[in-house]
């Protein structure tokens, strides 16, 4: 059957023995305009467009189709004129021009994807749980440049792993633990500030010495507890001449001091110069100088000069000048000057000069002048006056003038003058 124009059908339409009921017929409209889902005439067609269906009004209109050699570079959203793409790109959306712009490739994969590339940096997240290096980045040649593990620590180095939490150059930690810690393997150059909230430790700093701004000879120390400071004024070394100066930035001599002194414990007004001087002294106002000059002095009121020198003296008011003058003395008011002079004395109130004058004497009020003299005397009140005057005396009032006057001498209330007057005298 074929119509060429209109056609009223008044009875049954049969069509392969089924009867076609009129609201199945199809009407064959003369323009495809007259359609009601079709909408030409809010955007008139042109020439190669095609009808596209547009959901928001559910409406076939015409519009553009991209033929398969057009460019995407044409579409008004893409802009690939200010940032020329290159191999291995995407374009991904920016978000502050709304544009579709060449940017990093995104990637994802079952072990890890690397999103928001453009807008918010690269950001790189392990898909499962990661054991192995999250990151790492080679040159051509395969070499490693960087790495960052499955624990965020990360190398910049060939370093087969990290030591700390940051590590540069292919260092080997010996001090440190590693977590929040930086491991450099070489030098470190700041052109700031350097804040150390801790301690720093360390063999060497720049190599063998520490380098600061101040004048030349400055002894630095800290005034505050914070800063290094100096006081050429009052503490300076003279390199050129080897000397300290405290008080002055001139010093005259090895030790220069331009005020005076405090010298030993302030608070026994203890002074004491020389190698263990009033070591363990438990007494006040005690001077010693000398090698282990009062050294366990226990009494007050010394003056000890020379090698052991009042050394465990137990006597108050003592003074001892020379080599072991008044060691190991146990009584009061005790002079002694020379070598060994009243060395283990035990008598009170004995000047002794000489060569172990007096020396282990034990009579009291005894004055003894010369080598040896009232050495191992007994008596009280004897004066010697030679050498070895009074040596060995054992009798009280007795006065020797000579060498080896009253030597050995018995007997009481004898005064001798002369070489070995009342030597081995025995009579009173």
């Amino acid at each position: 059957l074929f119509v060429n124009d209109n056609a009223t059908i008044t009875g049954t339409l049969t069509l392969n023995g089924s009867i076609i009921n009129p609201e199945d017929l199809v009407t064959i409209a003369s323009s495809i305009n007259s359609l009601t889902d079709v909408d030409t005439a809010t955007n008139s067609p042109s020439a190669g467009q095609a009808l596209l269906w547009n959901g928001t009004n559910s409406q076939w209109q015409p519009d553009t189709i991209i033929q398969a050699n057009a460019s995407i570079n044409t579409h008004s959203d893409v802009n690939t004129s200010t940032i020329t793409p290159s191999a291995g790109q995407s374009l991904v959306w920016n978000g502050t021009n709304s544009e579709w712009e060449p940017g990093m490739q995104v990637f994802s994969n079952s072990n890890i994807q690397i999103t928001d590339a453009l807008e918010h940096g690269l950001s790189i997240t392990a898909a499962t749980a990661q054991s192995a290096d999250l990151l790492n980045l080679k040159n051509n040649s395969g070499t490693k440049l960087a790495l960052i593990d499955n624990i965020g620590w990360m190398t910049i180095s060939n370093s087969l792993e990290p030591d700390a939490s940051l590590e540069i150059g292919n260092g080997t930690a010996s001090s440190i633990d590693g977590v929040n810690d930086l491991l450099v393997a070489d030098d470190i150059e700041i052109n700031g500030d350097l804040w150390v909230d801790g301690e720093l430790h360390g063999a060497h700093i720049n190599g063998a010495t520490l380098e600061f701004d101040v004048t030349p000879g400055s002894v630095l120390f800290s005034n505050n507890g914070q800063h290094i400071a100096e006081d050429n004024a009052n503490f300076f070394w003279d390199d050129s001449n080897n000397r300290l100066g405290i008080g002055t930035n001139s010093p005259s001599g090895r030790l220069d001091v331009r005020s005076w002194a405090l010298i030993g414990n302030p608070d026994r007004n203890t002074i004491a110069l020389g190698e263990n001087g009033a070591e363990s002294n438990t007494g006040d106002n005690v001077n010693a100088m000398g090698y282990q000059a009062a050294q366990n002095n226990s009494k007050d009121n010394v003056n000890a000069l020379g090698y052991e020198a009042a050394k465990s003296n137990t006597g108050s008011s003592v003074n001892a000048l020379g080599y072991q003058a008044a060691l190991r003395n146990t009584a009061a008011d005790v002079n002694a000057l020379g070598n060994g002079s009243a060395i283990d004395n035990t008598g009170s109130s004995v000047n002794a000069l000489g060569i172990s004058a007096a020396a282990q004497n034990s009579g009291g009020g005894v004055n003894a002048f010369g080598a040896r003299a009232a050495r191992y005397n007994s008596g009280n009140s004897v004066t010697a006056s030679g050498e070895e005057a009074a040596e060995n005396n054992n009798k009280d009032n007795v006065n020797a003038f000579g060498s080896y006057s009253l030597e050995n001498n018995t007997g009481s209330d004898v005064n001798a003058f002369g070489y070995q007057a009342g030597q081995y005298n025995t009579g009173s």
